[in-house]
């Protein structure tokens, strides 16, 4: 697809990450890789991988997304379509990769906010990056959990925030729903944040305004994506308390 939006731009960020090949997180891995600091780690099993950029405020959250999509057959370039202001697939069989090749772009576009960044391999196979991080990397582990909390840009939908099952606070849930006006839909289902925030700081998904994951007929909202982005870039540049998940 072309990139028709300016250079420079969110839109054309997104438009990049979104054209990255959907079977591999390779390329998205070597970009987070190449920003100064960045560690990056990777095991002998697939999906055992990970990117890790320490951030430089004494408040720092942990923005997370993953690199791997969905369709891992999907090989080579994919094809897509945009449409009064939607993006879709114009592939039979896969859709475009916006879970979460859209979290990474909005992650990307707050690299230089002073927050951790954490890009992981495997969360469609069952979380395997951040299941990994989190048994072989105790250093990087301590890091993200005394960070103020963690915020993985992984949601459909326009308007939703999930904690799953994780024991965060009252206090955590009134601050992420006074901030962003989310809500929360049910409890189902899972992402890495169910394993990464294990014994520290509180987490939650928000959405990125894709629809239809893990489908043919995904769709991307362009100009939702971006009034969510500038949303979270907001919330994000103000002085952050830190959250601690409740103790037993």
């Amino acid at each position: 697809m072309e990139l028709i939006f300016t250079p420079g731009t969110p839109e054309h960020t997104l438009m990049e990450f979104l054209s990255y090949p959907l079977n591999t997180g390779e390329p998205i891995l070597n970009r987070f890789a190449s920003l100064r600091g960045a560690i990056r780690r990777a095991g002998s099993a697939t999906g055992e991988g990970f990117v890790f950029v320490p951030g430089a405020r004494p408040d720092a959250a942990v923005l997370v997304a993953h690199a791997d999509t969905y369709f891992l057959t999907a090989a080579g370039e994919h094809k897509m379509v945009l449409s009064n202001g939607t993006v879709s697939s114009a592939e039979p069989d896969a859709g475009i990769g916006a879970d979460d090749r859209a979290g990474c772009a909005i992650a990307w576009l707050l690299k230089d906010s002073g927050h951790h960044l954490l890009i992981l391999d495997g969360e469609e196979l069952g979380r395997v990056g951040a299941s990994y991080l989190m048994k072989n990397f105790f250093e990087i582990k301590k890091i993200i959990q005394a960070s103020s909390f963690m915020v993985e840009f992984d949601r459909r939908n326009e308007n939703e925030y999930k904690i799953y099952d994780l024991p965060v606070t009252e206090e955590f849930v009134a601050y992420i729903e006074k901030e962003t006006g989310f809500t929360e839909p049910d409890k189902r289902a899972f992402s890495d944040i169910c394993t990464l925030c294990t014994e520290g700081c509180c987490g939650v998904n928000l959405s990125v305004a894709y629809k239809n994951e893990h489908d043919q007929n995904e769709t991307l909202d362009i100009a939702a994506w971006k009034k969510n982005y500038l949303l979270f870039a907001s919330m994000l540049n103000k002085p952050l308390q830190k959250f601690d998940l409740k103790r037993p």
